[in-house]
């Protein structure tokens, strides 16, 4: 097994627990009911930091092996 699999279960669960995290919050709480595409949108305002995150992270790397490699 891949080392990869533990940070993509981590991804899965974070997915799926967040949005009832975001619930938590009183605006969300006193509002009637909850759609699955509210909590999708929910979910992904709170991934979208992480996934930017991630990919300047990635770009960086890449810039920074491809500067070594021009040494």
């Amino acid at each position: 097994m891949k080392p990869g699999w533990l940070v993509s279960l981590s991804v899965a669960l974070g997915v799926v627990l967040t949005p009832q995290l975001a619930l938590a919050c009183p605006y969300c709480a006193g509002r009637g009911g909850i759609t699955p595409a509210m909590m999708g949108l929910i979910g992904g305002i709170l991934l979208l930091p992480y996934l930017i995150g991630w990919t300047v992270l990635r770009a960086v790397r890449r810039t920074a092996s491809d500067l070594d490699n021009l040494r």
